[in-house]
């Protein structure tokens, strides 16, 4: 069945190859035309426009297991048939990069790590269960209760069509499929003029633990910092249309990259033609700030929109202050933004000033509490390099001003990755400047040493994943190791009516339950009036009402404060006298209310 995962997602990749090769052909950019890179070009475009495909099926009620296959039939058709992007690459010389070798045990060991079924948080909360809930009505819609579902989908519209056709652990790998369409581009930028540079810009990225993590997930961030990247590509080479149109596509994946938008606006008045200059042609910087905008706000506005149309808020559910937004409250938006702000080390000069340190040694203050820090590990290749950075002036001034953003906005590393895949290029490209003995042989063994700690380090933390693809665990029995919650899923799948649906507290992770539910944590929602509530009894019923007559609480998450007087408090300290036990496993418990 694996196997059958990666043909499926590698056929894809070939679609998305043939449809972006159309598109590339139909924009006919100059510098982009003949350049080696123009394939992945090509597979990103094509891989947001099966996207944005299965998005309007969706918004037309259309999301059915014939509807997405017959959808693949016909992009198969016009990416193979007659397709001059296909015919052109068979024509051209074959080129095979033998030095990429190197990263064989990096590949190997990411692809054994995202073979095993998801169980990553934010998956299962929402990035493949959202794409699951519009399956199972057949549509996109307003999941009131998951205000996650108001993001840009970009990315969960692909986890959509395996999805669909009961591949479930084919969505990691398109996650995967963008950290090596990062990987090629950036091998690219310097392996047509100077195979070690490829090598050097891989040795960066494949040292950071966080990309080698972000590889193995059902997240965006890997869509997110491709698409970045490909902009930045774009801009450099001239190319503002298309610069335009993958930042539109990155905005499609997440609200940061509006961020990014920003500087590309800012940067445009001082730079032309390859050159890092204050431009005095005032019409000339607005024509090209023009073309910039037009697909980037094309490109974003279906998710915007929709997001607007249900709730009222655009970028649903940040600046409520602004926007306002429904089923959400000042509460809720000072919670979440309390949350964010507690990410990181602070927001004053010196903080800022110490970042390159700080995220180098001390990566668990940018991640979310109580997590593995390990996981979000760079290396210090980065720091110990940055100081080039002050001689390529244009990189300096997109990272600059992407990182006085970020440090603003939120301090999540993982919101970093676009900056931290961009940092290659300069680093690079400097560095190569002064390759020559004995300077070369101490950089490359000094990267290829953080390189091998670090696959050290994230094999030690994966390879318990592997057991489920070499055969010596099953999958069921894997899910229920990590994730224990699996278990209480399973018996009310097997057990519970169709027409059961179930409370959840304590547990957003519900990809794998197959009945209706609904978050029940307060801070998520305004669906359910907690403050209005005087008895667990008052809150129950309301439940009842909703149709909700089984109460899932996670009690890990869950406990109840003894010093609370709030209903939801006295129901969690004992559940038992409001509600009949159902089943548990492993502090995991399933009541019925009474």
């Amino acid at each position: 069945m694996r196997l059958l995962d990666v043909l499926f997602v590698a056929y894809i990749v070939v679609v998305a190859y043939g449809v972006g090769g159309r598109v590339l052909t139909w924009m006919r950019p100059p510098y982009i035309e003949d350049w080696r890179g123009r394939g992945v070009f090509a597979v990103g475009l094509g891989l947001a426009v099966i996207s944005y495909l299965v998005f309007f099926l969706g918004i037309l009620a259309l999301l059915y297991k014939w509807s997405i296959i017959s959808l693949l039939f016909l992009l198969s058709i016009i990416a193979f048939w007659r397709n001059p992007a296909i015919r052109k690459r068979k024509e051209g010389k074959n080129y095979i990069p033998y030095e990429l070798l190197i990263f064989l045990p990096w590949f190997i060991m990411v692809l054994l790590t995202v073979l095993p079924p998801p169980i990553d948080w934010d998956g299962l909360a929402y990035h493949l269960a959202v794409p699951k809930l519009y399956l199972l009505h057949h549509k996109i819609y307003w999941v009131k209760f998951i205000h996650h579902s108001n993001f840009p989908f970009l990315m969960e519209m692909l986890y959509t069509i395996p999805l669909s056709l009961g591949l479930t652990d084919a969505c990691k790998l398109f996650h995967f499929t963008f950290a090596l369409l990062i990987m090629w581009l950036l091998y690219l930028q310097f392996a047509e003029d100077n195979k070690i540079g490829g090598i050097l810009a891989l040795l960066f990225l494949t040292q950071m633990v966080l990309f080698s993590w972000e590889s193995t997930i059902a997240y965006n961030d890997l869509a997110f910092s491709f698409y970045v990247l490909l902009s930045l590509i774009a801009f450099v080479r001239g190319e503002i249309l298309l610069s335009g149109l993958a930042i539109g596509l990155a905005m499609g994946t997440k609200h940061l990259a509006i961020s990014f938008l920003i500087t590309f606006c800012l940067l445009l008045p001082f730079y032309k033609n390859g050159k890092f200059n204050l431009r005095k042609d005032y019409k000339s910087i607005l024509h090209d700030i023009g073309i910039l905008l037009l697909p980037a706000i094309l490109l974003a506005l279906p998710w915007y929109l929709k997001s607007y149309i249900y709730t009222g808020n655009p970028v649903y559910p940040f600046f409520y202050e602004l926007f306002g937004g429904k089923y959400w409250s000042k509460e809720a938006a000072s919670a979440y933004r309390e949350a964010q702000l507690s990410i990181g080390t602070g927001r004053n000069i010196l903080s800022f000033i110490l970042l390159p340190w700080n995220l180098t040694f001390h990566p668990g203050k940018f991640f979310d509490p109580g997590a593995n820090p390990y996981f979000v590990l760079i290396g210090p290749a980065f720091l110990a390099f940055l100081p080039l950075l002050f001689l390529e002036p244009f990189y300096f001034a997109f990272i600059a001003l992407s990182c006085i953003q970020w440090f603003l906005l939120s301090q999540n590393i993982r919101y970093a990755l676009p900056i931290l895949v961009v940092l290659p290029l300069p680093l690079v490209k400097r560095l190569l400047r002064l390759w020559r003995r004995p300077f070369s042989i101490i950089v490359l063994s000094l990267l290829l040493v953080s390189y091998l700690v670090h696959l050290f380090i994230f094999g030690l933390m994966m390879y318990p994943t592997w057991k489920v693809v070499l055969g010596l665990e099953e999958k069921d029995e894997f899910i229920q190791s990590v994730f224990p919650t699996y278990n209480v899923y399973k018996f009310i799948n097997e057990n519970l009516p169709k027409e059961a649906k179930i409370a959840l507290l304590g547990e957003p992770r519900g990809f794998y339950l197959d009945r209706e539910y609904i978050w029940a944590d307060p801070g998520h929602h305004t669906l359910i009036p907690y403050e209005k509530f005087k008895t667990p009894q008052d809150m129950l019923l309301f439940y009842k009402k909703m149709g909700f007559s089984y109460v899932l609480v996670n009690r890990r998450f869950a406990r109840g404060n003894p010093q609370s007087s709030k209903p939801i408090d006295k129901f969690l300290l004992n559940p038992y006298i409001y509600s009949e036990e159902v089943y548990n496993y492993d502090d995991v418990y399933l009541f019925k209310i009474k």
